[in-house]
């Protein structure tokens, strides 16, 4: 449960709590009363719709057009007089519940990026405990971490600018065992913010002063002044 996306989490049940209060509000308010299998079944025919996909701060948002499945059902239920007023409530709240979706995720994702913004290195690396590297190239060599070291390393990480294209290019045209790898360490022990849900794999800088965030988004490269290695000297 540790990486677990909280804002998604909380927004979901918000709108799924509106959805049902909405259906509850309506089988109040109507005469016929429908079986309750009938209402989630018209609901979850309801929520057919044409849509289209567009990106928001990274994520992919569906927003929908065309009320598919209440035209399937107004064409179905009509056939038989009054049967479509009793389940048009509940097939255009299956439609309207797309929006209410739509709304939770473009909420969750704004409140996610200003709780966790993505050019802070402690988004990326906290719950800091027992930490450690992982040497993955032969110019790397063993190292210890100072948990203090990087504690403080990553308070005062700035992002910097880092040709990714070029050091995948450079690191690839010549023999693995002739580069000075630049991140020859990965590290472990560390975790992204709780109820964050960020994924990430962390490679340290053969110095221990500089870091790169990989993710499902994008990478990031964040540089400290100082090393997150024992014995070495502070600038």
């Amino acid at each position: 449960m540790s990486n677990f996306n909280l804002p998604a989490v909380l927004f979901s049940l918000a709108a799924w709590g509106l959805i049902i209060f909405s259906a509850v509000f309506i089988y109040r308010r109507k005469e016929i009363k429908l079986k309750t299998w009938k209402i989630i079944f018209v609901m979850v025919i309801g929520l057919f719709s044409f849509s289209f996909k567009m990106h928001f701060f990274g994520e992919i948002i569906q927003i929908s057009i065309l009320p598919l499945g209440v035209w399937i059902l107004f064409g179905v239920l009509r056939r038989k007089e009054g049967r479509w007023q009793a389940y048009r409530p509940y097939a255009w709240l299956g439609f309207a519940a797309n929006f209410i979706f739509l709304i939770s995720s473009l909420l969750s994702i704004s409140v996610h990026h200003m709780l966790f913004p993505r050019d802070v290195a402690s988004t990326y690396v906290s719950n800091i405990h027992s930490p450690s590297v992982i040497v993955i190239h032969p110019s790397g060599k063993e190292e210890m971490v100072d948990s203090k070291k990087l504690q403080t390393a990553v308070e005062n990480m700035k992002e910097e600018e880092l040709n990714i294209f070029n050091w995948h290019d450079q690191t690839a045209s010549l023999d693995r065992t002739q580069v000075v790898e630049t991140f020859p360490y990965v590290l472990k022990g560390t975790s992204s913010k709780w109820g964050s849900g960020i994924e990430t794999l962390v490679y340290v800088a053969k110095d221990g002063k500089g870091i790169l965030i990989t993710s499902k988004e994008k990478q990031h490269y964040f540089r400290s002044p100082d090393s997150i290695f024992e014995g070495v000297d502070e600038e």
